[in-house]
């Protein structure tokens, strides 16, 4: 079974997160969490106000927006 290289990337990620950074399982629940808030969007500007809107509206307070804005990078590169 072949996945695609985003999600082998974002799985590499999880890994060294785990075992090099030491990062805790709520951590890690939060970083798939980031992505799948991510992954409805297109990573465009429109898409990344679509995105903030989408999460202000679910009720996240800005500093949870902006922490899984900074995360984007790295679970879409």
């Amino acid at each position: 079974m072949h996945t695609c290289p985003v999600e082998n990337d974002f799985e590499q990620f999880i890994k060294e997160r785990i075992y090099l950074h030491n990062v805790s399982a709520r951590t890690v629940e939060w970083y798939r969490e980031s992505v799948k808030w991510l992954s409805r969007f297109p990573l465009t500007e429109d898409g990344l106000k679509q995105f903030v809107i989408a999460m202000r509206e679910a009720g996240l307070k800005p500093i949870s927006c902006n922490n899984r804005i900074r995360v984007a990078p790295i679970t879409r590169s």
